[in-house]
């Protein structure tokens, strides 16, 4: 009995003295690294923690880290979360706002133009039906006052353009591949444009859904198993491929089924980025509560308070504020309020005979701030005074064209009215 205790209480004494040998080969180990940068950095960096265990941390700094981020708030959406994706500065960010939105405004145009999407304002199904139905005419089927006002591309009714811009500067722009010094051509890196592209079809899918008439045209290659889906329409590929330039659509190989394994190829690829979009931004909040949502809040708000407010004339302010949009200068960020009050401005010159508000000093300096006062007055002079690319964008839709409805309201006679008037309520 007495042998046994003994052999037990020797192996417990290798055990403790194989533990010491272990503790000073781990404290040999430390020692030799101690004066290394890495071991320092180690030990301030626990120190810090230490410090900072019992310290609560300032709101203010932890806005600011995530401002570095350049990311958005995830409360709003349940699949949004903080990372880095090495977005542009917001600096930057500004500087390309024309260029962005010029390019995206394009593609969106030649879709709709194009009747690969519906962008139209259907009136829905009504209890009664005509007798003669095949002879409705088709301004039967639609709003007629949303048609009038908001109808055109340009216009952006159903905020596709805004929606895809805000998506574009949280997401699309990587800081390793914008150049410093933009071509001649206006042109940014086809990688870009591709996410560009993503972004253009998020929007679109958010706001408008299955309203898209694509061709399906595209069977399944030879050795795949059939799919119940073909023929396919690779939609989200044909908007890649609407971004790209002349050149850069021959060397890809054209729309046509003799190219339909390129095709397929940057469809996989897009629907990667779209997934990674979807993933990781706040696409809910970006698309439901940019600006230009903002300024339909803002006169819906002012349209069940304010008298002197019609209906025909909270659309027709709706319709100017895409046109200030453009028209704002780089390195400025307009607010709701100011796009409102600048086209609430531009409907009530008293010089114009079709003015649809009365113009009413008390009435701006009541429901305008000061600073938004005074940011009308901005984006009315730069309206008067846009820069090329405003220029642009501008043409490619309605505000250039006679025949539109508010068109005398964008004239430059009338904006410089507006803009006295502007600086009398400032």
């Amino acid at each position: 009995m007495h042998f046994y205790l003994r052999q037990l209480c020797e192996f417990l004494a290798s055990l403790v003295t194989l533990g010491m040998a272990e503790v000073v080969v781990v404290a040999a180990a430390a020692q030799l690294g101690a004066d290394t940068p890495a071991t320092r950095a180690s030990s301030s960096l626990s120190e810090s923690s230490s410090d900072d265990s019992d310290h609560h941390p300032d709101p203010k700094d932890d806005a600011a880290s995530r401002e570095k981020l350049r990311t958005h708030p995830a409360s709003s959406s349940p699949v949004s979360v903080e990372a880095d994706f090495g977005i542009v500065s917001k600096a930057n960010q500004e500087k390309l706002l024309p260029l962005t939105t010029l390019t995206t405004l394009i593609v969106y145009a030649s879709m709709v133009r194009k009747n690969h999407w519906d962008a139209r304002f259907l009136r829905g199904q009504r209890s009664e039906t005509p007798d003669d139905w095949l002879r409705v005419h088709d301004r039967d089927f639609v709003r007629r006052l949303a048609t009038r006002h908001i109808g055109n591309v340009a216009a952006d009714g159903w905020n596709c353009v805004a929606g895809a811009v805000q998506l574009i500067n949280a997401w699309a722009l990587q800081s390793t591949e914008i150049p410093h010094l933009i071509p001649p051509s206006f042109e940014l890196p086809f990688n870009t444009r591709l996410r560009m592209a993503v972004c253009l079809n998020v929007s679109w899918k958010f706001q408008r859904a299955q309203y898209s008439r694509f061709p399906r045209q595209f069977y399944n290659l030879e050795g795949e198993e059939p799919s119940l889906l073909a023929p396919h329409t690779y939609e989200m590929a044909f908007i890649g491929f609407s971004f790209m330039t002349k050149d850069e659509q021959a060397l890809f190989g054209g729309w046509s089924n003799d190219n339909v394994r390129a095709i397929r190829a940057m469809y996989n690829e897009m629907l990667a980025h779209e997934v990674s979009l979807v993933s990781y931004v706040d696409v809910f909040t970006l698309l439901t509560a940019n600006v230009q949502v903002q300024t339909e809040w803002w006169l819906q708000d002012m349209l069940d308070r304010c008298p002197e407010l019609t209906a025909d004339c909270a659309m027709a302010a709706r319709s100017l504020v895409p046109f200030f949009v453009y028209c704002v200068r780089r390195g400025t960020e307009p607010s709701a309020g100011a796009l409102v009050c600048a086209s609430l401005l531009a409907l009530s010159t008293t010089t114009n005979p079709r003015a649809k508000l009365r113009y009413n000093p008390a009435f701006f300096r009541t429901e305008f701030c000061f600073n938004d006062r005074n940011a009308a007055w901005m984006l009315i002079d730069s309206a008067l005074h846009p820069s090329n690319l405003a220029e642009h964008m501008v043409v490619i839709g309605c505000y250039k064209d006679p025949a539109w409805e508010n068109y005398c309201f964008v004239e430059p006679q009338n904006l410089r009215v507006a803009q006295v008037a502007a600086a009398a309520v400032a």
